[in-house]
């Protein structure tokens, strides 16, 4: 099987893992938010923001040192497991001993021991971190698949049944250590592969030299996608911080539907190709012509139907996260573009310039945020979006066309007929919205005519734009079934090592 082809079944299997992912992503918001007030929601973010900004330490760039390296033996792979199990033991024992200390920085008491078992479902879940970047190297996309499905689906049923008995942040927390359980124990069994050496030092200072640059970008940008709920819990406290994380969460759904599995596979695929400059132009410039177009389209609709949206899935007492959820437009129309912008220089092994990009960009962010705070929690929204869109946005087109793989001209022409599309839907959006909002009682009765008929507008005029339309045409349905990008992968022309084995 070809590169392509594997990375197109790849794609199926992710994107069907995604599509379970925000249907129970979804099944959770809505019970959860009529089971735990704003409070608690804010409580427990604290707690899994601090566990996932400590994750990114446990994994060390070592996952990606796995599937970058053309060849690894018996002896890497169990330095690598080893290496994966010391971090985690460590940063468990970290996350516990300092529990203590943030629950003081974020004045909450209470905090100290949802931090200590969120640093179980940590620990839990390091144990398998090397099967899982294997399965990943090795294209088994379907296993890893079907384990986050079952992790997905241990950590709703948790959830809700421990908010139904003790209605508090214990509820998320719960929900979180069973879905690491289910996971990992779903992994280690669809893997064969057992340590069979010991940690070789010579062979882990060559791994973590490469993995330093990585773990600070992947640093930099958690914090720059989070910076705002830790600057909210810190000056609002939980309570606002609730309200806005759960706009973040509906905020971050099309990147775990659509972008986060693409990601995984362009990597892999960029990465194979990172020496033919002709073959990883073409790649990417197909992804970023899609995923603009996407990204762009959801984004000028998501201020006319945000506040529906929040009210439809999370009810009544929620509808200042719809607000919030409106101003993080920009936000995510900017996804479209930096979302694939790191995989696309980590292929090329420009982790400096991904670490640089990383620091500005949560520079900004923070300064955005910073400025709007102030004036409420829509404002902050505002100014982080606004930081998203207009600086982070045209720095990571500069830096990868510096690269002199993909040119600044090549990229805004793949992201041009994206952005008029995104125009006709945003005024259809608007001119829907006006029309049925006040005959309408909001919710969903609001927001299904005002999103089809900016959907329906902004697919007419992406079916008549001679950029866009083949890949409307033909690749719609897929792009519905989240396998978009697989169809795409099928469609590049073959290099020239591949040609004969296409023809066979």
């Amino acid at each position: 099987m070809s590169r392509a082809r594997s990375a197109a079944h790849g794609m199926v299997a992710l994107s069907a893992m995604r599509i379970w992912g925000v249907v129970v992503g979804l099944i959770s918001l809505a019970a959860l938010a009529r089971l735990l007030p704003p409070d608690e929601f804010g409580l427990a973010a604290m707690a899994m923001t601090v566990v996932a900004f400590i994750t990114l330490f446990r994994d060390f760039g070592l996952a990606l040192v796995v599937m970058q390296r053309s060849s690894l033996d018996a002896e890497d792979q169990s330095t690598l497991f080893w290496l994966n199990l010391l971090l985690t033991v460590f940063l468990t024992v970290l996350v516990i001993a300092t529990s203590g200390l943030l629950a003081y920085f974020y004045g909450q008491p209470r905090l100290t021991p949802l931090l200590c078992g969120a640093a179980l479902s940590l620990f839990i879940s390091g144990l398998t971190g090397q099967h899982d970047a294997q399965l990943r190297r090795e294209m088994a996309f379907g296993a890893v698949a079907r384990s986050d499905a079952l992790g997905l689906t241990a950590n709703l049923v948790a959830s809700v049944l421990t908010a139904m008995v003790r209605q508090d942040a214990w509820a998320i927390v719960v929900g979180s250590i069973a879905q690491s359980v289910t996971h990992s124990l779903s992994i280690y069994l669809a893997h064969p592969w057992r340590p069979q050496h010991g940690l070789r030092r010579d062979r882990a200072r060559a791994f973590l030299r490469p993995g330093m640059d990585v773990t600070i970008y992947s640093v930099l940008t958690y914090l720059s996608t989070n910076v705002a709920q830790i600057m909210i819990g810190y000056w609002r406290g939980p309570g606002a911080l609730g309200l806005f994380y759960r706009a973040q969460q509906i905020f971050m759904l099309p990147y775990q539907l659509i972008l986060s599995s693409v990601t995984q596979v362009l990597l892999v695929l960029l990465s194979k190709h990172q020496g033919d400059t002709q073959r990883y132009r073409q790649i990417y410039l197909g992804c970023l012509q899609r995923m603009s177009l996407i990204f762009f389209v959801l984004a000028a609709a998501l201020p006319f139907v945000a506040y529906d949206l929040v009210l439809f899935i999370l009810g009544p007492r929620w509808v200042e996260s719809g607000r919030i959820l409106a101003w993080l437009a920009p936000a995510l129309a900017a996804h479209g573009v930096t979302g694939i912008v790191a995989p696309a220089l980590i292929a090329i092994e420009r982790s400096a310039t991904l670490r640089n990009w990383a620091l500005i960009d949560v520079l900004a962010r923070a300064g955005g945020v910073m400025l709007g705070l102030p004036f409420g929690l829509t404002a902050a929204a505002a100014g982080f979006s606004i930081a998203s869109l207009g600086i982070s946005v045209p720095l990571g087109v500069v830096l990868l066309a510096r690269s002199r793989h993909v040119g600044i001209r090549d990229q805004v022409g793949a992201c041009l007929p994206s952005l008029a599309v995104a125009v006709a839907v945003a005024v259809a959006a608007a001119l829907a919205h006006s029309l049925v909002h006040h005959m309408l009682p909001g919710g969903l009765a609001t927001l299904l005519p005002t999103a089809l008929f900016g959907i329906s507008a902004g697919v007419a005029l992406a079916a008549m734009l001679p950029a866009t339309r083949a890949f409307v045409l033909h690749d719609l349905g897929e792009v519905l079934r989240m396998t978009g990008f697989a169809r795409f992968a099928r469609h590049v022309p073959p290099a020239d090592g591949e040609a004969d084995h296409h023809g066979r």
